[in-house]
């Protein structure tokens, strides 16, 4: 694995860390007031939380690296590309991964995967983004090699493109789950995303399947 491409996705993940802890205490803490909606209780515990969190967190790891290891060469080329083949070729893999998430997520909500599998997420009613990836450990692989998938077909990526769709998944991911909206117009975006996703989880759960590009959802029918 080139050391440029280990160390881009180091930082990519320690960012994705401080960006879940700045969403969740904004949501918690700072300004409990812009949540979308109140959380309903659990018997989740916090120790089980973090338990299912940083193991989730681990096998992604684990799953990442394995691969750029293994097969890192199918996956990522050291040729270096003009700035606007490395926005093409993120997006291109991010636009192919959210058409198999979609169809990958709305599976999950199958009753028989529900119950034993995806339930344990929904079982969260209104997540925050430290319970973005409190998922059963089967989902958190599914996602993250679809992730890998999306870029596999477009590739070999560019280690640019690689590290700007890993940091834009990983970050879509936690904006998703905030569960709180900003003032700024800078978050447009991240305020939609969210609004979006407090609806699957809250009020339409066979709706807004999707994670990043919401077209999928107008396309197949179950947009809200």
């Amino acid at each position: 694995m080139p050391q440029e491409l280990l160390i881009a996705v180091i930082a990519v993940l320690l960012w994705s860390g401080v960006l879940m802890a700045i969403m969740q205490y904004a949501a918690v803490v700072k300004m409990p007031e812009k949540r979308i909606r109140e959380p309903r209780p659990n018997k989740i515990t916090l120790k089980t939380k973090i338990i299912n969190v940083t193991g989730n967190m681990g096998v992604a790891l684990v799953l990442i690296f394995g691969v750029l290891l293994i097969a890192g060469e199918h996956l990522v080329s050291t040729v270096a590309v003009p700035w606007y083949q490395v926005i093409f070729e993120a997006f291109a893999g991010l636009l192919v991964y959210d058409f198999m998430y979609y169809f990958f997520h709305r599976g999950m909500h199958h009753p028989k995967v529900m119950r034993k599998v995806h339930g344990v997420h929904h079982y969260i009613r209104h997540p925050t983004a430290f319970e973005s990836i409190y998922i059963h450990p089967l989902e958190g692989i599914g996602g993250v090699s679809l992730m890998l998938l999306g870029m596999f077909i477009v590739g070999p990526v560019s280690i640019a493109s690689f590290v700007l769709a890993l940091f834009i998944y990983n970050s879509c991911n936690i904006l998703v789950h905030a569960n709180i909206t900003w003032d700024s117009k800078l978050m447009v975006l991240p305020n939609y995303w969210a609004k979006r996703h407090d609806i699957h989880h809250g009020v339409h759960l066979n709706r807004n399947y999707a994670s990043i590009f919401p077209f999928w959802d107008k396309m197949f029918g179950t947009y809200s």
